[in-house]
């Protein structure tokens, strides 16, 4: 059986020879007997050099180089895994300053997606050419399809479908007058019903009502306010129905927008 010694300094091979005693002749040539030589195949290295030491020393020696190249393979793989946790510190302190840029970003981002929501919303409410200041007064139906047809397209025109008789409609043409004052540049009107050619039907079921135009356009079409404000609603109620749905901006942001473009 092959030892730990024998893989180390290697085996010698013998051979073994034996005969009968010299030249009897009657002898048959049967009976001579003849070992044949017994070797142990030398178990293989794992070190894939190409030293043909065979010897103690040589098998010592190719021994020694293979646990030497086992020791640099482990040094070069710490190395390596050394190398990937700096990276990953690197990547994770980069990462971290990213998010801090990503921030810095995001608000420079809002800043300017403000600065040109007020450009957009000065020129729709900014321009200077077009400015009203109070309500008009329709007292025809061709009156009414001219304001439409030949107004400017960017302005928005909010029309008060009213009646005298109804009181609701009354406090609204009020809160209109104060509303054109803030807005001068939404050309607010109020049109009674019989002025407009509307029905009898109209008149008892839709007042007070809101028809908003722009760009000959109906974007809006409100009847029946009552039914959206309390009794005894104020100004304050009729500006944030139509800011709510989008008819008119936000005044603050307006005043804003212009103090910014000057």
């Amino acid at each position: 059986m092959t030892t730990l010694d024998d893989k180390l300094l290697g085996e010698k091979l013998h051979y073994y020879c034996s005969s009968s005693s010299e030249g009897s002749d009657d002898e048959e040539e049967s009976g001579k007997s003849i070992e044949t030589p017994v070797a142990s195949a030398t178990e293989s290295s794992e070190w894939n050099g190409l030293s043909r030491n065979t010897g103690p020393k040589g098998v010592i020696e190719d021994w020694q180089k293979y646990k030497q190249l086992q020791r640099e393979q482990l040094e070069e793989a710490e190395k390596d895994r050394l190398a990937k946790f700096r990276q990953m510190a690197i990547t994770c302190a980069a990462d971290n300053q990213i998010e801090n840029i990503d921030d810095e970003e995001s608000d420079e981002f809002l800043l300017e997606y403000r600065k040109k929501r007020m450009q957009e919303m000065m020129a729709q409410y900014g321009n200077k050419s077009v400015c009203f200041g109070a309500v008009v007064n329709i007292k025809s139906p061709n009156e009414f399809l001219k304001m439409v047809d030949e107004e400017e397209k960017t302005t928005t025109i909010i029309v008060h479908v009213y009646d005298n008789n109804n009181t609701a409609c009354l406090k609204i043409n009020d809160f209109l007058g104060k509303l054109a004052e803030q807005y001068k540049h939404v050309k607010f009107c109020k049109v009674l019903t019989t002025a407009a050619g509307l029905s009898l039907q109209f008149k008892i079921a839709g007042v007070p009502a809101f028809l908003v135009y722009k760009n000959k356009q109906i974007i809006g079409n409100f009847i029946k306010l009552t039914t959206e404000f309390s009794d005894d609603f104020c100004e304050g109620d009729v500006e944030n129905f139509l800011i709510e749905n989008g008819i008119l901006g936000n005044q603050s942001s307006v005043d804003a927008g212009e103090k910014h473009s000057n």
